[in-house]
């Protein structure tokens, strides 16, 4: 099934992240199409979600842990899954730059952490929380097709703050 919102992104060109004269991610399936990646995508990551959802890593909740999740969720699609991205991208305005995203990843777990993780929010506090934190990311790792809707429906029902998001708390 494919979605009819547009997430594309306006990368930085380089011969890194796409294929020459494309806006397509270099993919470990050597896919050139954007939409049939995306649908690759969703299959492939819907089952390393579910394993994670199985088998949590019991690890502190830092950019260290982000990258370890975004690592586990996108292996198989991208090499490069799990490292902090070496080019500036945009949607609309310009990310986090790559030259702040370690300083500004810890403000943002230093802000969570205080925060206590979330836990203990209610059911009407999670999703304006949760908004908060999706517009303050800083897309630190290069952008799939569709972070917003996988962040905050698996933040919501995962109240426990255990397992987040490779992408909800990534600071714009």
């Amino acid at each position: 099934m494919t979605s009819s919102v547009n997430y594309s992104y306006e990368y930085e060109w380089d011969s890194t992240y796409c294929y020459p004269q494309s806006s397509v991610l270099k993919n470990r399936l050597n896919i050139r199409d954007a939409s049939k990646l995306q649908e690759a995508e969703r299959s492939i990551t819907s089952i390393r979600i579910l394993e994670l959802r199985e088998f949590p890593p019991d690890e502190k909740m830092n950019f260290a842990y982000l990258k370890l999740l975004h690592r586990h969720i996108f292996q198989d699609i991208f090499e490069w899954s799990g490292k902090p991205r070496t080019v500036n991208i945009a949607k609309g305005n310009l990310f986090c730059p790559v030259i702040h995203i370690p300083t500004e990843s810890e403000k943002l777990f230093n802000q969570l952490k205080s925060e206590h993780y979330l836990e203990g929010l209610n059911g009407s506090q999670m999703p304006e929380k949760l908004a908060w934190y999706l517009s303050e990311s800083i897309h630190s790792e290069k952008e799939t097709e569709e972070p917003s809707d996988f962040s905050l429906n698996f933040l919501h029902n995962e109240m426990d703050m255990k397992l987040i998001s490779p992408i909800s708390v990534l600071m714009k």
